[in-house]
């Protein structure tokens, strides 16, 4: 994807061999995958995509090392205002960068997001306000758009590679705090196979991929409960789905939640789920780390509504999702 951070008025590509015989409208959306078919399409019937600098049809046939050429809307072309967006630092140093992510804000750019993202605002921060272009902020993780807390970017792709292997192997642990629908059971794991379904929506299905959330109440706050989760298993919309299984949604998820909690005066318009902690393993290069992010505003104003009673006494068991 190109770097938008920086006004943009034109790309161009070559197209691979393996690639040979797409049809135009096609190729684009896979190629650019930042942008729907959509967009693509209007580029094309508005005359600023070209092959081999002339015009063609949406059904041509791409050929091996032609050149697509495509001059780029004014969005993409004028100057953001990056120190706009806030930026919370919680640890840095030679390798890496821990941010507490807001939750209104992508953590990587689409065509929705294309400037209002946090990787962006990394790279203007280095860039401009710091004045070190050297740094090259990678993701090693992503949290939704609506979640907040602890996110960690590598200040190098060799750092990043590393990182993102720790993650995969599990090596990292990660915990989480939310706000949900009802009173749960004080404390368990779920254990629920979790399977992606074609409207990029997440489901609980015997077919689906292992799936284990351990989570703990932490107070009841009148119909909410504040429930701390700890990642067993690294599935997407993993916590959100969990939790929806067992009945007791995050307030205000517009998946997998109640839908009139978008509409209902006083209540926060982002789902309710925090990045709480983030635990690294110790590498050759340093030691282990760990970083916490405190509750977001908006979720302890919503919880300080509710007078706060202690849950019961723990009894860890094992919750199965409501059939």
């Amino acid at each position: 994807m190109p770097d938008f951070s920086q006004p943009v008025s034109a790309i161009s590509v070559e197209v691979p061999p393996e690639h040979e015989g797409q049809r135009l409208d096609s190729y684009l959306p896979r190629r650019f995958n930042w942008r729907s078919r959509a967009y693509f399409l209007e580029l094309l019937t508005s005359g600023t995509v070209t092959v081999n600098g002339k015009h063609v049809k949406k059904a041509y046939r791409v050929r091996s090392g032609d050149v697509i050429s495509l001059e780029l809307p004014e969005q993409y072309q004028q100057p953001f205002d990056y120190a706009s967006i806030p930026l919370t630092v919680l640890h840095e140093d030679d390798q890496l960068v821990v941010i507490n992510k807001a939750g209104d804000l992508a953590v990587q750019p689409t065509g929705r997001y294309i400037h209002e993202n946090l990787l962006y605002r990394l790279r203007y921060h280095y860039r401009d306000e710091r004045g070190d272009p050297a740094c090259d902020p990678c993701i090693v993780h992503r949290l939704d758009r609506e979640t907040s807390g602890v996110i960690v970017f590598a200040k190098s792709r060799q750092v990043a590679r590393r990182l993102s292997m720790q993650f995969a192997d599990r090596l990292t642990q990660k915990r989480y705090l939310a706000v949900v629908h009802g009173t749960p059971p004080s404390s368990g794991t779920i254990n629920a196979p979790l399977l992606s379904t074609s409207d990029r929506h997440v489901v609980v299905d015997p077919a689906g991929k292992s799936a284990l959330t351990r989570y703990a109440v932490q107070a009841q706050h009148g119909p909410y409960a504040l429930v701390a989760l700890e990642l067993l298993t690294g599935r997407q919309h993993q916590l959100r789905v969990h939790l929806a299984s067992i009945g007791h949604p995050i307030v205000a998820d517009p998946f997998y939640g109640h839908a009139i909690d978008r509409e209902t005066p006083g209540l926060p318009r982002r789902q309710m789920l925090h990045a709480h902690q983030l635990v690294l393993p110790a590498t050759a290069e340093r030691a282990a780390l760990t970083v916490e992010a405190p509750l977001a505003p908006d979720m302890r104003a919503l919880l300080e509504r509710h007078p706060a009673t202690e849950p019961p006494h723990p009894t860890p068991t094992t919750v199965e999702p409501a059939r």
